[in-house]
């Protein structure tokens, strides 16, 4: 192979390799999501989640959390008007006294990534400051095959469905 040709192709691959935190702000600032990612019915007592149709390398942007930057106070006052008007409520809390409110379905995909802990836990979120606000974005915590639901850890330890029901397992004598 000569050098002309070596030169083309590797700066084709330099092409290829993406920073993620540029690709995240370019996403987020045309508020849009990446391609190949959808939302999918998982199960009656999951709901809805989002997976990946094509696979995703360690630390490549994936989607952003999009949703009105609001206070801590300002999301407890809109929790309080969810609630009474029987709405579910898409609250992400951050930093000391932030919280991006997804409620209002604005046609992207981050408020589906359903929660996971350990080995489940297949991305991360991160804030990042982008044109003067903080927006949130998610990032692959590892290599993810095509077809696999993305989770993150929402960082709650109480949620209901991380509770173990012992009293289920309590005649199971190998726990």
């Amino acid at each position: 192979m000569n050098f002309s040709r070596k030169m083309r192709r590797s700066r084709r691959r330099q092409e290829q390799i993406v920073n993620p935190a540029k690709e995240a702000e370019k996403y987020c600032k045309e508020d849009k999501d990446k391609t190949h990612i959808e939302k999918r019915f998982v199960s009656n007592e999951i709901g809805w989640g989002v997976i990946t149709t094509t696979a995703r390398t360690k630390g490549e942007f994936l989607l952003e959390y999009a949703g009105d930057e609001i206070t801590a106070d300002e999301a407890t006052r809109r929790e309080g008007l969810y609630e009474e008007k029987g709405l579910g409520s898409f609250l992400f809390y951050f930093g000391r006294n932030k919280c991006i409110d997804a409620t209002v379905d604005n046609g992207r995909l981050g408020r589906f990534v359903n929660d996971a802990v350990g080995s489940k836990e297949n991305c991360v979120m991160k804030p990042l400051k982008i044109g003067g606000t903080t927006r949130l974005c998610l990032f692959a915590k590892w290599d993810i095959d095509a077809g696999e639901e993305l989770r993150y850890d929402y960082g709650i330890d109480d949620l209901p469905w991380r509770k173990v029901c012992y009293s289920c397992i309590s005649n199971i004598s190998e726990w």
